[in-house]
C-alpha cells in the first residue's frame, strides 16, 4: 500500500467494539487514539460496564449499546439474553447508519458481537483482535467472518480452524507512554538500596491480593522491610486494612484505587505483583519488568492462567495460583526474588524480548489496508 497517495480524514470513520473490561477496552482505546493521529474519525462501542470503567477518562467518542450472552439457567434467562442481543443489533445498526464506517474492529467481549454482526451484514470489512492466549467466545464466533484476525500471542489457542494466512501476530496495543518504556533500561536493586514493589489488582480489583500482600510483606526480614517502597492499587474497602498492616511493619507504602502516574511507577519498579490480564501482561512485557503473576481463578476459559504461562514459559515472570496463595507462600516467593537481583534482571530481559511496543502501529496499518480495500477512502491526486 502506497500511503503517500492516500488521504485519511474524519469522514473515514472506524468503529471499534470492545467488551466492558480493561482487557478489552484499554487496547481498543490505544488503537483509537493512534487512528485519530492518522486522520481517521473513530468511535468506541462498549456496554454499560465499559462506560462505568471509563467514567473518568477524557475519551469523547464513546457509544454504549445493550449487550449480553444468549444463555441462562432457565428459559427466562435465555429469552432475556436474546432480547439484549436484538437490542444491541438495532443500536449497532443505528450507529453504522449514522457514521458509515469504512472499517470495523472488534476487541472481543459480548459488546463487540452486535457491532461486528451488523458490519458483516452491511459488507463492511472488519478486523478481530484477540489479546489473550486463548480466544474468547465472541472472537471465536466473529473471526470466522473477519477479513483478518490479529493476535497478541503467536500460539493463541482455539483459532486452529482459521487459515494461517488470515492470522497476524501483532501484540496488544498499549498506551503511548507505556510503549515508550521499551527504551527504559531495567536497573535491579543494589545492596542496601531501596526496592520498589508495585502491586496491581486489575481493573476488577482483588481482595485476595489487597489483603494478603501486606501481610506477606510484614513477614519479610527487617532488612527487606526497611528497603521496601510499596505502591499498591487497592480497593477502597481494603485501604485502611492494608495501611495499618504496612504501618505496623514500618514499610513505606502508597495506596490508591487508581494509579494515575503508572508509566513512572512501572519504570522504577523492581518487581510487580499483578493479575495476568491481557493488558497487564502486554505492559509488563513491553516495559521489561519482572513480575509475580496471580491469575484470576474464575476467568473465562482460564485465560489469565494461560496468559501468565506464556510470560512464565518465556522466563519473564513467575506464576502463583490463587489456590496456592497464602501469606507464607507469598512471603517465601518475595524473599527469594527480592534477595536475588540477578534473577530479577534475567526475568526483566526475557520479558522485554516478548514485548511488542509496535503493536498499535501494526494494527493501524491493517486498518489502513482494510480502509483502502473498502473502496470508500478518498485518494489524493
Amino acid at each position: 500500500m502506497n500511503k503517500g497517495n492516500i488521504c485519511f480524514s474524519e469522514k473515514d470513520h472506524v468503529l471499534i467494539g470492545a467488551g466492558g473490561t480493561g482487557g478489552h477496552l484499554f487496547p481498543a482505546l490505544s488503537l483509537a487514539d493512534e487512528l485519530k493521529k492518522h486522520g481517521f474519525g473513530v468511535g468506541v462501542v462498549t456496554d454499560v460496564r465499559g462506560k462505568q470503567l471509563l467514567k473518568n477518562s477524557n475519551f469523547d467518542d464513546l457509544h454504549t449499546i445493550t449487550a449480553g450472552r444468549i444463555a441462562g439457567r432457565n428459559l427466562l434467562g435465555v429469552l432475556g439474553g436474546f432480547v439484549r442481543m436484538m437490542m444491541g443489533l438495532i443500536e449497532s445498526w443505528v450507529l453504522v447508519r449514522r457514521h458509515h464506517p469504512v472499517v470495523v474492529v472488534g476487541f472481543g467481549g459480548y459488546a463487540s458481537v452486535p457491532l461486528l454482526l451488523v458490519a458483516r451484514f452491511a459488507k463492511i470489512p472488519f478486523l478481530v483482535h484477540e489479546s489473550n492466549a486463548v480466544a474468547g467466545r465472541a472472537n471465536r464466533l466473529l473471526s470466522r467472518y473477519a477479513t483478518s484476525t490479529a493476535v497478541a500471542f503467536p500460539r493463541t489457542q482455539r483459532l486452529e480452524f482459521l487459515p494461517p494466512d488470515s492470522i497476524v501476530h501483532t501484540g496488544t496495543p498499549v498506551r503511548t507512554n507505556i510503549a515508550a518504556l521499551s527504551d527504559v533500561k531495567y536497573l535491579p536493586p543494589i545492596t542496601s538500596s531501596s526496592i520498589h514493589l508495585l502491586v496491581l489488582g486489575g481493573s476488577q480489583g482483588s481482595q485476595a491480593i489487597g489483603r494478603i500482600v501486606p501481610e506477606a510483606v510484614r513477614c519479610l526480614s527487617q532488612d527487606l522491610r526497611e528497603r521496601l517502597i510499596v505502591t499498591q492499587q487497592v480497593r477502597d474497602a481494603d485501604r485502611n486494612y492494608a495501611k495499618k498492616i504496612y504501618a505496623d511493619a514500618r514499610v513505606q507504602a502508597c495506596l490508591s484505587s487508581f494509579i494515575s502516574d503508572m508509566p513512572a511507577v512501572l519504570a522504577r519498579s523492581h518487581l510487580v505483583i499483578a493479575r495476568a490480564g491481557a493488558s497487564t501482561v502486554a505492559e509488563l512485557s513491553i516495559a521489561g519488568r519482572p513480575s509475580l503473576l496471580i491469575p484470576l481463578p474464575n476467568s473465562i476459559d482460564n485465560h489469565q492462567a494461560l496468559n501468565g504461562r506464556e510470560l512464565m514459559d518465556a522466563g519473564g515472570a513467575w506464576v502463583l495460583e490463587e489456590q496456592d496463595l497464602t501469606v507464607a507462600s507469598l512471603a517465601k516467593s518475595l524473599t527469594e526474588l527480592l534477595e536475588n537481583p540477578g534473577c530479577l534482571s534475567a526475568a526483566a530481559a526475557k520479558a522485554k524480548a516478548l514485548g511488542m511496543p509496535e503493536a498499535t502501529s501494526i494494527l493501524v496499518r491493517l486498518v489502513q489496508e482494510l480502509a483502502v480495500s473498502s473502496g470508500q477512502v478518498r485518494l489524493s491526486s
